[in-house]
């Protein structure tokens, strides 16, 4: 009995200790870029103060499946936050990946649903010899309707650093 009660215990230890959680509809996030700089802004866009740019990974997944969007205007003492579901993944000749992200569409009237989107380039496995000002550049866009002739936008860079979670195998 006794030797079962320590099999027990070293079982319970052991597994508290490994850290592993494997949750398949979690968004993990990957890789976040906290306070980057805004080199351009216009409309709703140009008093932010700071933004955050994060890389989430569905548990399960080999790529990159979402982006978190945080942005903090003077007037407001909370951020506005936008879950976006990346749509696609591309690589040029010379190693830097772009992310497309949009938000998802919801029904309503056809042409009058919020459009919110960001292009990320991830220069961090560059191999080409010109320089980028950063390993991530950024570009968001908001609007409403279907032409986007008053859309927000919003030029960022900035560096981007891993995010330590709980590990899925």
């Amino acid at each position: 009995m006794k030797n079962l009660f320590a099999v027990f215990a070293a079982a319970i230890t052991l597994s508290a200790n490994s850290f592993a959680i494997y949750a398949p509809g979690w968004e993990r996030p990957i890789l976040t870029a906290e306070d980057m700089e805004i080199v351009s802004a216009t409309q709703a866009f140009e008093h932010a103060e700071r933004v955050d740019l994060t890389l989430t990974k569905r548990d399960g997944q080999k790529q990159p499946t979402g982006m978190i969007v945080s942005v903090v205007f003077p007037e407001s003492s909370k951020p506005v936050v936008k879950k976006l579901t990346i749509t696609d993944i591309s690589m040029d000749r010379c190693g830097t990946t772009t992310y497309i992200a949009n938000l998802a569409k919801k029904a309503g009237k056809a042409g009058m649903e919020a459009r919110y989107s960001v292009v990320l380039e991830d220069h961090s496995f560059r191999r080409c010899k010109d320089i980028k000002p950063a390993r991530w550049e950024a570009s968001i866009r908001e609007g409403y309707g279907w032409c986007g002739t008053f859309d927000a936008t919003m030029t960022l860079q900035g560096e981007p650093n891993p995010v330590f979670t709980i590990q899925s195998r």
